[in-house]
């Protein structure tokens, strides 16, 4: 009785599922089509092979640009989904030197000057440099689902998540003036369509079952992509755009050859 009761409660979960996942891939659709609707001029989606990416590359159907060091995780990843996804593809493969330069031009104008903050704007500035080459205004981009849908490694099911989330999703703000300064040092401006309020509003009607469980980040939104994608790239293991493209690691390697910490590296910009 008991093992009969469990699987009834699991495929009651697994129905929830499917039926939240639908309103999450509504949700989406609806807001990058609104958000195509409103660009004034051309626009490309920051690809890297991850399902948030992908998820808006597959609903916009716009041309890709990727930045990354030589075959680094986010560069092959890019250009595995591109393919499959049948889309136009611009990478830009990027180098040491030029991620200290990059780190020139970030660091002025970025609210925030930790690492962290540091890795994520110089990879930025590749994709924003990319995208403006190409003569595109717009950039579209999967950031805030991790936020929303429960992404990041640290997150785990438990009653703490629903906190944990809303206090990440809190501090987004501080994260977006980031990504907009340095958009605006190529005159492109990033387009987040998971922010937009309907998705808000679906990811905040999950359960924290349908968001993480022990095995598996971001249930719902891969349920919701898998609509979109193939099953390898709906349901890829995230990795954060500073390792993925190998800015994090190009970061720790200038600051070595500097003989400082990374955070004393980074500081004297």
């Amino acid at each position: 009785m008991h093992h009969r009761k469990r699987q009834r409660l699991l495929r009651r979960l697994q129905q929830r599922i499917l039926m939240t996942a639908e309103d999450v891939r509504l949700a989406v659709s609806a807001a990058v089509s609104d958000a195509l609707a409103r660009c004034s001029g051309p626009a490309v989606t920051a690809l890297s092979g991850g399902v948030d990416s992908c998820f808006i590359a597959a609903a916009a159907k716009l041309p890709a640009v990727a930045a990354g060091a030589v075959h680094s995780h986010d560069l092959d990843g890019a250009r595995d989904a591109a393919e499959k996804l049948g889309l136009p593809l611009t990478v830009c493969e990027i180098t040491e030197p030029e991620v200290e330069q990059a780190l020139r031009e970030v660091l002025p104008v970025i609210p925030e000057k930790s690492v962290l903050a540091a890795e994520i704007a110089a990879t930025e500035y590749f994709i924003c440099k990319t995208a403006a080459s190409l003569g595109a205004r717009y950039v579209f981009t999967g950031q805030g689902a991790d936020e929303l849908f429960g992404g990041y490694a640290r997150y785990q099911p438990g009653p703490g998540l629903r906190e944990e989330l809303a206090h990440d999703l809190s501090l987004y703000p501080l994260q977006q003036k980031r990504d907009f300064a340095v958009a605006s040092l190529f005159q492109v401006t990033f387009v987040q369509p998971f922010m937009d309020p309907r998705v808000v509003s679906a990811a905040q009607a999950l359960t924290v079952e349908e968001l993480v469980s022990e095995t598996e980040k971001k249930t719902a939104l891969r349920k919701a992509a898998s609509a979109y994608l193939p099953d390898d790239l709906a349901y890829k293991p995230k990795k954060a755009m500073q390792y993925g493209s190998g800015v994090a690691k190009f970061i720790a390697r200038l600051a070595k050859k500097a003989n400082m910490k990374p955070q004393k590296y980074i500081e004297q910009f």
